[in-house]
């Protein structure tokens, strides 16, 4: 019945809902406009057809946006003819279409888009995904729901709401332990492992990593044991027992490399590039930067595209230290151009954590430089974007920054 229903639509109204679909259950006639580079006044007017006529749709309230635009909100008669839509888009289809509503909502809802951060990362989520990556990590858990917490939880962290972020992660501690289900939990306090990471907490790294590591010993969940260990030996890395935890990390990398596996990559070797740079073997880390980017681009994995590139400025000036003034010059300018092309993107990516770590990085670059004004500027405009978070060491390093700079 709801397939023939469907297919008894003009191809225009089924185009309409399937974006539709993709927002939610329920939707915005402005943002399905904006997305599909439709006029509102037609849109809205295929809309009460859809409702008049078909009863596909139900009108359920009319609002305004942050940004003072108007909008008709509306909602599926049924779930079911949301699922049957959007089960119908294929995926190269739904992870364009993803980022398109993502990016409609985030110009509707500009510096109040804190509002819809849930929905954001769900839908940015689907467009980092490309279709021939490793789905590994897509099938790596047993409760999707707890698998949902995780995701959107990294996504939230990248989106730039740290808090919500934290949030999910415990939802998902929270519900795996309430169903004892090990398998999920192992990947839910992963995930707090990962947290961890983004707080600069070693000690917090180490310890949730080692209860995976005895998790998975216990229970014979041997997929944790990889990304555990490799978080294990960033954890060592950075509590400056290089040589070890490099050697953990390695361990994890080559197991990876043997299982002709993919996902992650560039995380796990982000944490490597870090840890190699801390022990001041800068031509090492600049070789897996390379690796990094180059399983970025065959993959299509960019969840940690910005970040990498980053990396990629932050060994060059370290390299530069006791150069002649020629060298040195030389590689400021290839860090300022590795600064840049994070930022670039992590603003097409809306991946505000990124780009203000990346900012971070070129404005301690210009302070060098002589060129305050433009590091404050910067700085402040990304600063100035957050709305929470800003306990975390990023954001603290930022505010130190600017007062440093405004003092200049």
């Amino acid at each position: 019945m709801i397939e023939r229903n469907i297919a008894q639509l003009s191809e225009e109204d089924r185009k309409l809902l399937v974006a539709a679909s993709v927002q939610g259950y329920e939707f915005d006639s402005a943002i399905i406009a904006e997305a599909l580079g439709l006029g509102d006044d037609e849109v809205e007017d295929r809309l009460e057809k859809l409702e008049r006529v078909h009863a596909f749709v139900r009108l359920v309230d009319e609002k305004e946006f942050p940004n003072r635009a108007a909008t008709l909100r509306y909602r599926f008669v049924h779930a079911l003819y949301q699922n049957a839509l959007y089960a119908g888009l294929r995926a190269t289809r739904r992870a364009t279409m993803s980022a398109a509503v993502a990016q409609s909502l985030l110009g509707f809802y500009g510096d109040q888009s804190g509002k819809v951060a849930a929905e954001l990362a769900a839908l940015f989520e689907l467009e980092l995904y490309r279709p021939g990556q490793s789905i590994q990590r897509y099938t790596f858990i047993t409760d999707p729901g707890i698998g949902c917490y995780c995701n959107l939880s990294w996504t939230l962290w990248m989106l730039g709401f740290p808090h919500k972020a934290l949030e999910r992660t415990q939802q998902a501690i929270a519900l795996a332990r309430s169903q004892a289900d090990f398998r999920s939990l192992g990947l839910a306090i992963g995930t707090s492992a990962g947290d961890c990471v983004f707080l600069n907490d070693y000690p917090g790294i180490q310890e949730h990593s080692e209860a995976v590591i005895a998790l998975a010993r216990e229970k014979d969940i041997a997929d944790h044991l990889v990304p555990a260990t490799i978080h294990h030996g960033y954890a060592l890395a950075m509590q400056d027992k290089l040589e070890e935890g490099i050697a953990e990390i390695r361990e994890g990398l080559d197991a990876i490399r043997i299982a002709g596996a993919d996902a992650f990559m560039p995380v796990w070797l982000s944490y490597l590039i870090k840890a190699l740079m801390k022990a001041g073997r800068i031509e090492e880390s600049l070789a897996y930067v390379a690796e990094a980017l180059a399983i970025i681009n065959r993959t299509g994995e960019r969840n940690w595209e910005a970040e990498i590139y980053r990396l990629n400025g932050e060994p060059l000036l370290q390299s530069a230290v006791g150069d002649q003034p020629s060298a040195i010059s030389e590689k400021r300018g290839e860090a300022e151009a590795c600064f840049q092309k994070a930022i670039e993107v992590a603003r097409r990516q809306q991946a505000r954590f990124w780009e203000l770590r990346a900012t971070i990085s070129l404005a301690r670059l210009w302070r060098q430089q002589g060129r305050t004004a433009e590091a404050r500027q910067a700085l402040a405009k990304i600063y100035g974007w957050f709305t929470e978070g800003f306990d975390t060491p990023d954001l603290q390093d930022a505010e130190a920054l600017l007062d440093e700079l405004r003092k200049e």
